[in-house]
Parts: C-alpha cells; sequence; structure tokens
C-alpha cells in the first residue's frame, strides 16, 4: 500500500516537477561535490522524485553520497507540495507533502465562518522561470538560447549531434531532446541551437529545468522571512469570502510589499469585477515581485482578465507582467489587441516574444 510520502513523491512526476525538485535541493545539497557524484546524486534524487519504488535502504544511500552537514530548508514546490531537505541529526533527508485539495480543515467549524481556499493548482508554463536563478536570453539566431548560469558553468566545450564529445552533461542534452543540434558551454553560459526555430514554444520549458539542474552552481536559498510572516498572516484569506476579500483589497495599500504581494496573489480567487480595483493598484506598484503577482493573479483567475489592465500590463518595465499581460489577452482573443500582440513580437526577452506568437495565431501560450 503507497504511504502518504510515495503519493506526495509520485505527484511531483506527474505533474512535471521533477527536474525543478532536484534543482532546488542540489543547490544546497551539492556544494564542492565532484562531478560524478554529483551524477549519482541527482541520478538518486530523479529517483527520488518518480513513480519508482523508494525505501529506507535508498534514503540511507543519498544520505551517504551527499555526506555531512546541516541546514533544513522548507519550500512549497507548488500549489499544495511541500519539498522538505536537509540535515537532521547530521544525516542528509528529502521529504515531499501533498495536500490534498479535498481534505476539510475542520468539520464542526460554523458554516458562516470564513474558510481558507487553496489557490489553483497549474502546469508549469514559461511564466514560472522568471522566478528562476537561471536567466533565459536570445541567442545569435532564432534557432538558439542562451542560458546565463553565473560565474560557473564549467569548462568550455563545443558539441554537435554528431559529435557530442564526453562531457556527461552535454550527452545527457542530446539524449533527452532530440531537436538539439548545437551546445555551446562558457564559463557562465550555455547556448543551445535546436533544428527550427518554431520548436521553441514545445521544448524551452524542459530544457530550461534540464540546463538549470545540470549546470547551475549549488547554492543555499535564504528564506524571505517577511514574505514567510506575510503568508503566514494572509496567505489563508479566502478571496471569494466579503470580509476576507475586504481585507485582502486593504492589504494591497500596505507598507509593506511581501504583504502586498501576498494579497495580490490571493485575489486570483475573487471575482474580476471585485478584484480589478486590487490589481489596478497592484500592477502601478513600484515592487516589481508584487507587480508579478498581480499580473499572473489576473491572468490565471478563473473568469476572464479585464482587457484594459492586460493591454497595460504590455507596458511595463518587466518581461515576467508582459508576459501574463499576453497570456491575459490570449483568453480573450488577440484581434482587438493586435498592435500590442505585434509590438511584443519584438520583445527583447524570448518568452514574451513566444507568448505573443502564441496569442497572434491563436494558440496556447508556452
Amino acid at each position: 500500500m503507497a504511504s502518504d510520502r510515495d503519493r506526495a513523491r509520485a505527484e511531483v512526476a506527474r505533474r512535471g516537477l521533477t527536474d525543478r525538485a532536484v534543482a532546488l535541493i542540489g543547490r544546497q545539497a551539492f556544494g564542492s561535490m565532484p562531478l560524478p557524484m554529483v551524477d549519482r546524486t541527482r541520478a538518486q534524487l530523479s529517483r527520488l522524485f518518480s513513480t519508482r519504488p523508494w525505501t529506507a535502504n535508498d534514503d540511507a544511500g543519498l544520505a551517504a553520497l551527499v555526506g555531512p552537514g546541516d541546514g533544513w530548508i522548507v519550500t512549497e514546490l507548488a500549489p499544495g507540495l511541500t519539498v522538505r531537505h536537509g540535515w537532521r541529526g547530521g544525516t542528509f533527508r528529502v521529504d515531499v507533502d501533498h495536500e490534498a485539495e479535498s481534505e476539510s480543515a475542520n468539520s464542526n467549524s460554523s458554516p458562516n465562518a470564513a474558510t481558507s481556499v487553496a489557490l489553483p493548482t497549474h502546469d508549469r508554463h514559461l511564466g514560472d522561470t522568471f522566478d528562476e536563478p537561471l536567466v533565459l536570453g536570445s541567442g545569435r539566431t532564432p534557432e538558439q538560447m542562451q542560458f546565463l548560469t553565473g560565474p560557473y558553468a564549467g569548462w568550455p566545450a563545443r558539441a554537435t549531434r554528431e559529435l557530442p564529445g564526453t562531457d556527461s552533461r552535454i550527452v545527457e542534452l542530446f539524449n533527452t531532446f532530440p531537436e538539439i543540434t548545437n551546445i555551446e558551454l562558457e564559463p557562465s553560459v550555455v547556448t543551445i541551437a535546436i533544428d527550427k526555430p518554431s520548436r521553441w514554444p514545445q521544448v524551452l520549458l524542459g530544457i530550461f529545468d534540464k540546463v538549470a539542474v545540470t549546470f547551475l552552481q549549488p547554492r543555499v536559498p535564504q528564506p524571505d522571512r517577511q514574505l514567510v510572516r506575510a503568508e503566514s498572516d494572509y496567505g489563508g484569506l479566502n478571496a471569494q469570502d466579503p470580509r476576507d476579500l475586504a481585507k485582502l483589497l486593504d492589504a494591497i495599500t500596505s507598507p509593506d510589499a511581501a504583504i502586498r504581494r501576498v494579497a495580490a496573489a490571493r485575489l486570483e480567487l475573487a471575482e474580476t469585477v471585485a478584484a480589478q480595483r486590487g490589481w489596478v493598484r497592484a500592477l502601478k506598484d513600484s515592487s516589481r515581485p508584487v507587480r508579478r503577482a498581480a499580473a499572473r493573479a489576473m491572468a490565471l483567475a478563473a473568469a476572464p482578465p479585464p482587457r484594459a489592465l492586460c493591454e497595460r500590463a504590455l507596458n511595463d518595465k518587466d518581461a515576467c507582467v508582459r508576459y501574463y499581460g499576453l497570456r491575459g489577452i490570449a483568453r480573450l482573443g488577440a484581434r482587438a489587441s493586435m498592435d500590442h500582440v505585434v509590438r511584443c513580437q519584438a520583445d527583447e526577452d524570448p518568452r514574451v516574444r513566444l507568448a505573443a506568437d502564441a496569442a497572434a495565431f491563436e494558440m496556447p501560450v508556452p
């Protein structure tokens, strides 16, 4: 019989988040580990976040590969999925929890009491990559994309599918993505070319996640204590409840950017008309994370967002906000906003260009 942990592991794989989870843990666990050990540890973590069997002996094997250390990190991988990893008593451990959406908080609660409602779960998309430490940039040709890894990605190398070389990371990319034709590895940049530029919408997210897992310098992320506090105070408010909605709209005016950010995200659950006042203010916010949270909530809300606000988002200086503005316009139909969409087809950020192309041709935004 599958345990809660096994069901949670399988849920990570089902949502296509295995590479993301491995990258998250690798930044803490890999450290100065030799490359062959990194590859073995990465393979173990990939098996952990899958539907394959995992036993106490596997936990012990993973702990032996990582070795001693300290620190314990709790991260929400996706709505309802929490990853906990680090050292307990000097032994490395990874746990993953899946919160079932159907569970009731308290069967004896008053029928008139406000209840917290979890934000909807969305499939991972290109908009999620804006908050990652790996930076995406345009290549020298339409077939290329550049992935900025930071100060270290490995020894310089140039490889083709016909001559992949001996670097196991490069070989793995070729084996995983048959569309890749060339890979250039420099100290801070991985440049990848595919056979046809028209295939980038289908493969970019997968390649992004694989490069993040394989080439990013491991690091330990520092928790944002203000955001944790804001989540604790406002993350449980239900935007479908009138009293909680009033609190969220008031929180949009808070002097604390973390509170404004959490409130803007929770408005995804509000009716469009009720949320519009909050989105109007949040999209003008001086804080980039607040504007991103508002644009994402607006674009992914159950009800179609206001077209005027989506078009306003396209003028934001942040590419992530522009990307979500295009997702909203794509839901509404791009014909009435075609001048804005065409302008975004020449955007400096490749994700925005891909979203604009998809909206213009009435295709799903990647």
